[in-house]
């Protein structure tokens, strides 16, 4: 993944960080788009480092976003997401790297375009090539479990995908 835009920064820190939280950005490469939302940050609760590129890890971070697949950080679990972008290159659906196949539960298939899309899915996760259709990783270190995959998982969904929704929508 070369880019991430802004918006779907902000969905990710809805989706894994907790409620009350402080986010420090480190984009060197500015590979970041568009205006990070402030909101309402805390300086108490987690403290979520969003890393780009080559950037050292803080050790007072409780939550580590990192645009790509990274080793893992001594005193972290780990938690790696493959991502599809729309065309503008925002994120369409992220899956764990063993559930390409959960993405079609949210494609449409009705057209010709869509079923020769839920066919290739289905081929590529079949034959494990998931990075012909995969544009990116991101992965997240993180000390204590994730709250949104626990939840899930309490729920009998091990093998899902998230979708991020379609621009304009």
């Amino acid at each position: 993944m070369h880019h991430l835009h802004a918006s779907d920064l902000d969905l990710l820190l809805h989706l894994f960080a907790e409620k009350h939280h402080s986010t420090t950005v480190c984009d060197p490469e500015r590979r970041i788009r568009g205006t990070i939302a402030k909101g309402a940050q805390t300086h108490s609760g987690q403290h979520v480092l969003v890393r780009v590129g080559q950037v050292a890890a803080d050790p007072s971070a409780d939550l580590v976003l990192d645009l790509g697949h990274t080793p893992a950080v001594k005193g972290y679990q780990c938690t790696v997401l493959h991502t599809i972008t729309h065309a503008d290159g925002s994120i369409r659906w992220m899956y764990a790297p063993s559930a390409l196949a959960s993405v079609l539960h949210f494609h449409n298939a009705a057209g010709l375009r869509g079923r020769a899309l839920a066919w290739g899915v289905r081929v590529a996760a079949a034959l494990g090539l998931d990075r012909v259709l995969r544009s990116g990783t991101i992965t997240l270190h993180h000390r204590a479990p994730l709250k949104l995959p626990a939840l899930l998982n309490g729920m009998g969904h091990e093998r899902c995908a998230y979708f991020m929704g379609t621009p304009g929508a």
